[in-house]
């Protein structure tokens, strides 16, 4: 089973584990926790998913919009401070 998610993206190994404990009922969650490493609470989000029949997850990505880290904007300036046209030795100046 492990090398099985082990191919497999975050979704997709949630929703898997998740199709795996429906199928063995009660209690499984803890018990697939053990085998695969994965938390209670992220199991019970994948049965929460599956029974919502995905309706909120996206197609084309994994995480929801909006997650990670906000852009950094880059710095655009002509020179660096303290250059200000400056020659230095070998310049040809």
């Amino acid at each position: 089973m492990n090398l099985l998610l082990s191919r497999l993206d975050e979704q997709q190994r949630r929703w898997y584990v998740a199709v795996e404990a429906e199928r063995l009922g009660y209690g499984s969650h803890v018990v697939l926790g053990q085998i695969t490493g994965m938390d209670d609470k992220t199991i019970r989000r994948g049965r929460q998913e599956l029974a919502r029949s995905l309706a909120d997850r996206p197609v084309e990505r994994i995480r929801l919009p909006g997650g990670g880290r906000p852009p950094v904007e880059k710095k655009r300036s002509g020179t660096a401070p303290g250059l200000g046209g400056a020659r230095g030795a070998g310049d040809g100046g």
